[in-house]
């Protein structure tokens, strides 16, 4: 942590702010993609599993 600190010293307020708004810029996009791609995945997984309950129907049909 104090090797952390000592390296922001280098810098002024001006450049650190400018990281930081920089790098809340790029995880801000980060965070609203990896929503929509659960959205999606959770999705997906109810078709499959919706697919998956047929196929079992199907393969009883087929036993009587």
């Amino acid at each position: 942590m104090t090797e952390a600190i000592e390296f922001f010293k280098g810098f002024n307020a001006q450049t650190i702010i400018a990281m930081v708004v920089i790098l809340w810029w790029f995880t801000r996009d980060i965070k609203s993609e990896m929503k929509l791609l659960e959205a999606k995945i959770d999705t997906q997984a109810g078709r499959t599993d919706r697919l998956y309950e047929m196929f079992i129907d199907l393969l009883k049909e087929g036993k009587k």
